[in-house]
Parts: structure tokens; sequence; C-alpha cells
């Protein structure tokens, strides 16, 4: 018979293995009241074995299910103070839990905020986030916190990004942490500020202006904080774009992600896209080349540019740039010089994937004479299925037809991928009266284990069919 939670808490008290513990502890998750915890809080206050820590974190767990309460925080403030900083920890997540009931514990986490265990510094950070995030007096304390390490600075900037108004006192002094001497003040300020933006617009020209600061932390900082923008100005953008030529790998790809999430907004820094196209990290190639995607065709002016250097990240030496610039090649294809040399080296391609995304950007191309169809033809032969289904179904939409096509979709039905053989199956049905050939094939998926296919087999026959007696009542 299991032991009842009341022997498992007792088990737990008494336990001196630390693996022993959290297992215990584990079990107890779901067995929260406040008796259990009341027995629990003598870990917190009386204990320092293996067991606390364990003891801690499943009151944290209670804490959230409302089985800690206000009339418990002058224990868990005990436990702030604990000597293993995981207790610690532990005692400023249950008080996080327990919300603006632990009002009391504001004081006691404040001096939290000095602990030397950084995993001490963030749980406190956030808990009084959680319970007093919008006071001035929390807040100009925990700006302090910009400055410390990583998971504290996050902490900080996720209790600003939750604030729907900041004083002015806070505001005055997250300015001077951005404009003062120290740069790692300056870095963190500049991450705060992101997180303001959305109620506070004047510190985008404070964030531009850190773009070209001497510390590359405080630049990266500016650049990721700046695509926090609700609506992007034309003073952000040029000043991303500049970030581009920045010397820092680091500030560039930030800058370069930040212009993606602009879309039309980053219409002033195309130049600076386009010249970034042939930058040395494959992350901001790719950004650049999602970022030019949404702007070319509302840029007649620079459209001819951009699509002739596009045609260059065709054979880009990273497969996701590679395969990214085929995707956006496809998108603007109508505004293609016909058949671009790099994505016929890219339709020969040992791999499968830039092969089919190679394959989707030429049947985007219209006015391409007979080397496009030339070109398709060949791929219907191609070792991959995907491949041969996307060039079946190009040739298709061109109203080309033959044995040789509906033979080709045929064997994608034998394709142990699904994805390949619905797209066959679509093909087919495309073709119409066409695909006559691929009926008893299409029979044969009318019992397939797989409920779409079997749906689309369905629609296939019927189409072919019905396409099929039109024809001869004509």
């Amino acid at each position: 018979m299991a032991d009842s939670p009341q022997q498992l808490v007792e088990d737990l008290i008494q336990s001196t293995d630390t693996a022993r513990s959290m297992a215990i502890a584990r079990e107890l998750v779901e067995c929260g009241d406040e008796v259990l915890a009341a027995r629990l809080f003598q870990l917190l206050t009386t204990h320092e074995s293996a067991a606390s820590a364990a003891g801690a974190f499943l009151l944290a767990e209670w804490s959230n299910q409302g089985h800690v309460s206000a009339k418990h925080v002058p224990e868990i403030v005990k436990g702030l103070a604990h000597p293993s900083p995981e207790v610690r920890q532990w005692s400023a997540v249950i008080l996080r839990g327990i919300r603006a009931h632990a009002r009391d514990a504001v004081k006691p986490l404040l001096g939290t905020l000095d602990d030397p265990d950084i995993g001490v510094r963030q749980a406190a950070v956030d808990a009084l986030g959680q319970i007093a995030g919008g006071d001035e007096e929390v807040l100009l304390r925990l700006l302090d916190g910009l400055s410390d390490g990583e998971p504290v600075r996050n902490a900080v900037v996720r209790v600003l990004k939750s604030l729907d108004k900041v004083q002015e006192p806070v505001l005055a002094k997250l300015t001077g942490l951005i404009r003062g001497p120290d740069s790692g003040r300056r870095a963190g300020a500049a991450a705060g500020a992101g997180a303001l933006l959305r109620i506070r617009a004047e510190f985008v020209a404070m964030l531009v202006e850190c773009l070209s600061d001497p510390c590359a932390e405080v630049r990266f900082e500016a650049a990721r904080s700046l695509s926090e923008i609700p609506s992007p100005s034309r003073a952000a953008a040029l000043g991303l774009g500049k970030a581009l030529r920045d010397p820092v790998a680091s500030v560039r790809k930030e800058a370069a992600r930040a212009l993606d999430v602009f879309g039309d907004a980053a219409a002033p820094a195309v130049p600076y896209l386009l010249a970034v196209l042939k930058d040395s990290d494959p992350t901001v190639r790719f950004h650049a080349v999602e970022a030019l995607e949404k702007l070319a065709p509302r840029q007649a002016a620079m459209l001819p540019a951009v699509v002739v250097a596009l045609g260059n990240r065709l054979i880009d030496t990273d497969v996701a740039v590679q395969t990214r610039a085929l995707a956006a090649f496809s998108r603007l294809a109508p505004h293609a010089f016909p058949l671009n040399p790099h994505l016929l080296a890219a339709v020969r391609s040992p791999d499968a994937e830039i092969r089919l995304a190679a394959i989707e950007a030429l049947d985007q191309i219209r006015n391409e004479g007979l080397q496009v169809r030339d070109t398709l033809r060949r791929a219907l032969r191609d070792p991959d299925g995907g491949v041969r289904v996307a060039a079946a179904l190009a040739l298709a939409k061109r109203k080309e037809s033959g044995a040789e096509i509906v033979s080709a979709l045929v064997a994608a039905l034998r394709e142990p991928c699904a994805r390949v053989q619905i797209a066959a199956i679509q093909a087919l049905r495309t073709l119409g009266r066409d695909a006559m050939g691929a009926t008893k094939a299409l029979e044969a998926k009318r019992v397939d284990s797989n409920p779409d296919i079997r749906q689309l087999a369905e629609l296939a026959i019927n189409t072919i069919a019905g396409r099929s007696l039109v024809g001869r009542d004509a």
C-alpha cells in the first residue's frame, strides 16, 4: 500500500539523501494542503539537512495552488536567510507564488537583491515584480539589477515589461544609467529601455544613439531593444541599417533581426540590407533575406537590385540561408530576369531540400521559355519524391501533360512520406482527365491508413472522372 501524504512528508523531513528528498517532493506535488504545508515550514526555519531544498521546492509548488498564505510569510522570510542558496531561492519563489499577500516580505526581498548567489537574486527580482512591481521604491532598487548578470537583468526587464506606467524618478534614473560612464550599466539600461518602449516612446532616440556607443555590449542591447518598438520610425530603421556595418557580429545579427521584425517600416534600410547579404555571418544574411523578401515588392526602384542580390544567395554556403533565399526568390520570381544561373545550380544541389526549394522558385517564373520546362522535366527523375512531385505540379500548372508526368506522380504515391503522397494526389487532381492513367493507383489509396490520403484520393478520382465525362459530352 502506498504511503499517505502525511507519512511522505515525515519521510521528507527525516531524509538525509538529496536525490531521495527530491523524489519524495515530486511525489507530493499534487497532494498539498495547508496542514502539510505548515509541517514543511520546519525545514525552512529549523533544518539545514539535504531535505531543506526539496521541502522549499515543494512549498513553492504549493504556493501556486493556494496552500501557502500570508500567515506563512514570517516563516518564508526566515527561509531567505537559510544557509543553503537553494532554500533561499525557493523561498523567494514561494513569495512570488502568493503575490500581493506577501507585501510584508518586500523589505527582506529588497535585502536579498544583494545575496551572493545569482539564482537567489533573480528569484528575488521575480518575486518583487509580482508583489510590488509598480512601487516606485522597488523599481528604483530593481534598476540596479540591470547591471547584474544576465539572469537578473532579464528578470528586471520582465518586471519593466509588465508595467502600464512608470514614475518620473524611475525614468530619470534609467536615463541617467543610459548616459552614464559605466558601460555595464549603460548596456543594462538599454535593455531596460527596450522593455518600456511600449509606454515611453522617448527612449527610441536614446537607443538609436546607443547604436554608436563605444561598447559593443551596449550596441547589442540597443539593437535588440529597438526590435520592441510598436511603431518603428525612420530614424530607428536607418540607425539599425548603419548598425549592419558594425564590426561585431552579434550587433549585426541583432540589427538584422530587428529590421526583419520591422517589416515595411524597414524600407529606409534597404540599401544597407542589400550590402549585408554578403556578410560573413550566416544569421545576418538570413535575416537580411527575410527582410528584403517583405520589402522588395514595395520598393519599385530597388526591386531589380534586390532580385539580383538575392539571386547571388541562391548558392549561399549556408544551407539555411540558401533555402531561405530560394523561398524569397520564389516570391520575387515574377520580377526576376529569366532563369538566374544560380537557380539552375540550386536545382543540381546534393541537398534535396534545396532542390525542392529551387523547383518551387522555378514554378513561379512565367516568361521563361523552354529552359525552365526542360529543367522541370529533368526533375521528374530526381531521386527525391518531394522534388519529383513539385516538378510535376509545376508542369501541370503550365498545362503540360503526358505519361512521364503521370508516371512520376504515380511513383510518388508509393513514397513512405505522407506529405509527398498528398502532394502527388493534389497534382494528379490538377491534371484532371489527363491523369486517367493514375486512376488504379488512386483507387488503392482509398483504403489507405491515413484518413487525409483516403479523402484526397476520393476527391482526385471524382475530379478526374468528372472532367473526363465533361470532355465526352462536349
